[in-house]
């Protein structure tokens, strides 16, 4: 407990919030005695969602195949630039230090799998969602809505994190409705107005991505 504590005030900031989360967590339960919360000198603090309808577009049309798309020269520099800013991958996932710990971490993904792989799953996100990423929808007894995904769905409380990477506890005898989404909430490229050459820019630069 005295560890946690001195990691969520001292520990780098990447792990920092994390630590945080856990000593308000566990306050709750089993370490309540120590009065940890007392000690934070670090708050815990809500991250926004980001507004993805601001962002997208209806269909931009028919995109060339995988097989063509796989033809084109793509360049991970301008890749990267897309990335973090028209592509907005960033809002969820993380490369390196950089990003949103919310959907998995892209810091490997290029050793991974393949060009052709990594191009269905930006043009079809709904064909392959990660294990442990898959989306609930969350109705409590007391009239509340969340979406995220489960941390932990087999405790109680269940801990699941939201879209911004907050993470929650739900008493199970609480939750009224839990309904488990059979579509990604990644949005697909052709929602997100990028040109064929974009998308070969992105996918070259996804494939750089190795440990």
């Amino acid at each position: 407990a005295d560890l946690m504590l001195d990691i969520a005030n001292n520990g780098p900031q990447d792990t920092k919030e994390l630590a945080t989360w856990w000593v308000n967590n566990k306050n709750r339960s089993t370490w309540q005695s120590y009065n940890l919360t007392a000690k934070l000198t670090t708050k815990e603090t809500k991250k926004k969602v980001l507004d993805l309808s601001k962002h997208l577009t209806k269909s931009n049309g028919k995109l060339p195949s995988i097989k063509e798309l796989l033809k084109l020269k793509g360049d991970p520099k301008k890749g990267e630039a897309l990335f973090h800013g028209k592509a907005i991958c960033f809002s969820c996932h993380k490369v390196g230090k950089k990003g949103m710990d919310v959907g998995p971490n892209l810091s490997d993904i290029g050793g991974k799998f393949g060009k052709d792989y990594l191009l269905d799953s930006l043009i079809n996100p709904s064909s392959a969602i990660s294990f442990g990423y898959e989306t609930a929808n969350i109705s409590t007894k007391d009239g509340k809505e969340y979406k995220g995904y489960f941390i932990d769905s087999d405790s109680d409380p269940l801990v699941i994190r939201d879209l911004a990477g907050n993470r929650t506890n739900l008493a199970k005898k609480n939750i009224a409705k839990k309904e488990m989404m059979k579509t990604s909430i990644m949005p697909s490229v052709k929602n997100l107005n990028l040109t064929a050459q974009e998308i070969a820019d992105l996918t070259e630069y996804l494939s750089t991505l190795k440990k």
